[in-house]
């Protein structure tokens, strides 16, 4: 290898999840030298979003036990109408866009603002969430009954009462006037706060604890509830009828790519598919070769003067830190999730309505398969672009309890997906029951803190990428915009502190997040947001 270097780098990032390309495209559009790492051979590390053969790729070669925190385990998939992919299948491979992560972006918040702020609006498109319906059980069977998203919704429902209307308006009024946002009430429970103070009927307590505050349990603190619906009221209305945006070709994973985009086109340096042998902190010698990285393959040695490691990737990277102490903590958060390829539709509208193309259904607790917490399933078709017409994926996620570590996702999920199917098209061509081309189950964990030790260590900064709760389903884009704008902040105190700026050909350090662009891609343009 050779000893000269490539090149003196202002910060290196380790991984290209959504919280580190964020950063990566807002610190190369302040003037900063960006060299941004990934051993993966695609963008979005753990928000990617893969074609069908690469998931299947990643399914077989993911093997946990070669870290000591693993992000996933027991993976499992199958593809059940034929056992392996059929040829129409293989060839339609790349037409499929198959997220890590699926989530859905609040029409306000951190992420759309970094999204307008960078120009990265136009490099993807979005689609309003069509609906959100919630299971509702009637016998021994049940059925998928829309929950109104606006105020429009609730006075056109005819399954409510006048006096429920009323009751349901007032409780929302509560939420967006200066009371609701003065009185956090962490005292209390979103249940008890809406079931005693506001006397919502069950229904209806049910759809504002799991379809609109997107609670995994009613035992929530009522603060924290309180504050999402009051995220997502506002944010309706921005874009269309609905508080929700998808992403095109997978979401977060696209997204993710199109800050990297952002960040190559200010200069940043981009390194996939390599895996990193070494990452060397020194105090001596010159700040600018503070950190010196050897990847694999490449022949030169890469420096840095600072750099960001994701807080839950860290521990795979310790055998081959010197001079850091990492340190992780053994509690972890663990999300079943489902992955699911249909060939028929999912209905929950009313008959006089066509079929939403993009949709979330909740399952509050204890139903059908009786998991302990809310379940919840995105359903995505062609309007987003991730699968070709007449297709559909179809997405499941719940929190697995601590009591049930020992049960499998599949063994979790299996009841929800067939609860899905079973509200498919009816197609007299078809067999019944309707079964998915391709299904994936499989546990995902999150440390919930990481740390370097002993602290404060020059430079080495940690980035949360973690997916905590169900919540994260509505609130992952924008808890990872606002960590790379807090990141952001951090190490550019640092380095314009730092000895050696006079090396530096920036003129002054950034005063905004997202400063006003010079070099003509319009993302200065007021009011062109690209939505």
């Amino acid at each position: 290898m050779s000893s000269k270097p490539l090149g003196a780098f202002d910060v290196a990032i380790v991984g290209t999840g959504l919280s580190q390309s964020i950063l990566a495209a807002a610190l190369s559009k302040s003037g900063y030298k960006v060299l941004h790492l990934d051993p993966n051979q695609y963008y979005g590390s753990y928000h990617a979003s893969l074609t069908l053969d690469e998931l299947v790729m990643f399914s077989e070669n993911y093997t946990p036990q070669q870290s000591s925190h693993p992000r996933y385990s027991e993976i499992q998939y199958d593809f059940p109408q034929t056992s392996e992919p059929s040829s129409e299948l293989s060839k339609m491979s790349r037409h499929f866009s198959i997220s890590l992560s699926p989530s859905l972006i609040p029409s306000k918040g951190a992420m759309i603002d970094s999204l307008i702020g960078s120009g990265v609006s136009r490099y993807g498109g979005f689609n309003l969430l069509q609906g959100i319906g919630m299971y509702v059980e009637e016998g021994e069977t049940g059925y998928f009954r829309p929950v109104p998203a606006s105020k429009e919704d609730i006075f056109k429902d005819k399954s409510m009462s006048r006096v429920e209307k009323l009751k349901l308006m007032k409780f929302l009024r509560y939420i967006v006037s200066d009371e609701g946002k003065l009185e956090p009430r962490d005292e209390i429970t979103i249940k008890e706060l809406i079931s005693g103070d506001f006397g919502l009927p069950p229904f209806m307590a049910s759809a504002v604890i799991y379809a609109l505050a997107f609670s995994s349990s009613g035992n929530e603190s009522s603060a924290a509830a309180l504050s999402r619906i009051q995220h997502y009221m506002l944010s309706s209305g921005r874009y269309g009828n609905s508080p929700f945006l998808v992403g095109h070709y997978g979401g977060l994973g696209e997204v993710a790519q199109g800050f990297c985009r952002a960040s190559a086109v200010y200069g940043g340096v981009y390194i996939l598919g390599r895996q990193m042998e070494s990452i060397n902190f020194t105090e001596k010698g010159s700040p600018s070769s503070r950190y010196r990285i050897c990847v694999n393959d490449v022949p030169d040695i890469l420096e840095a003067r600072t750099i960001v490691f994701p807080s839950s990737g860290i521990a795979s990277v310790s055998s081959i830190l010197s001079g850091l102490k990492p340190t992780v903590t053994e509690q972890e958060t663990r999300l079943a999730r489902c992955i699911a390829i249909l060939d028929f539709q999912i209905v929950f509208e009313p008959a006089n309505q066509p079929p939403a193309d993009t949709f979330t259904i909740v399952f509050p607790p204890h139903m059908v398969g009786r998991h302990e917490k809310a379940v919840v399933a995105l359903v995505t078709g062609e309007g987003t672009l991730s699968c070709p017409s007449g297709y559909y994926i179809s997405y499941l996620v719940t929190e697995v309890e601590e009591d049930g570590v020992n049960r499998t996702a599949e063994t979790i999920l299996r009841p929800y997906l067939s609860s899905l199917l079973s509200k498919a098209t009816t197609d007299a061509s078809r067999q019944s029951p309707k079964e998915p081309l391709f299904e994936l189950f499989y546990i995902e964990m999150s440390p919930t803190q990481s740390k370097f030790q002993p602290p404060p260590v020059q430079g080495a900064y940690l980035i949360d990428d973690s997916s905590p709760s169900v919540a994260s389903f509505t609130e992952c884009a924008d808890h990872c915009a606002r960590e790379a704008e807090r990141v952001f902040w951090e190490v550019v105190k640092f380095v314009e502190s730092d000895s050696g700026t006079e090396t530096q050909e920036r003129i002054a350090a950034p005063k905004a997040f997202w400063p006003i662009s010079h070099l003509g891609d319009g993302s200065e343009a007021e009011g062109s947001e690209g939505f």
